[in-house]
């Protein structure tokens, strides 16, 4: 017996998610909220952590991408900005210590 595929809302946000590969429950938890509702409505910190990971990546290989791009430097921002997400263990932290993702261009 196969179970029905879930279907989500068909907003930015949820293409966005479903681009990082955002669990359905994430998914599911978000329905029509825009990224700057869910950011600061979540209370799994689970979720903004996954989130905050794949911006601080996304940044890395934009960044190392660029014209005479020092990649140690850049290499050294990620990993603080990783350590520092990191140390948080709640979800008031995280958005007191990191702002709101914007969703990228064309989502």
């Amino acid at each position: 017996m196969t179970t029905p595929l879930q279907t989500f809302p068909h907003t930015a946000t949820q293409r966005y998610l479903a681009s990082i590969g955002a669990c359905k429950e994430a998914r599911a938890w978000v329905g029509t909220r825009t990224l700057q509702e869910a950011w600061y409505t979540c209370e799994c910190i689970d979720w903004l952590h996954f989130l905050l990971y794949e911006v601080i990546w996304a940044e890395f290989w934009e960044l190392r991408a660029a014209p005479n791009a020092d990649y140690s430097a850049i290499f050294a921002d990620r990993i603080a900005k990783r350590d520092a997400l990191d140390a948080c263990t709640t979800c008031n932290e995280v958005r007191a210590k990191f702002e709101c993702p914007t969703l990228p261009p064309l989502i």
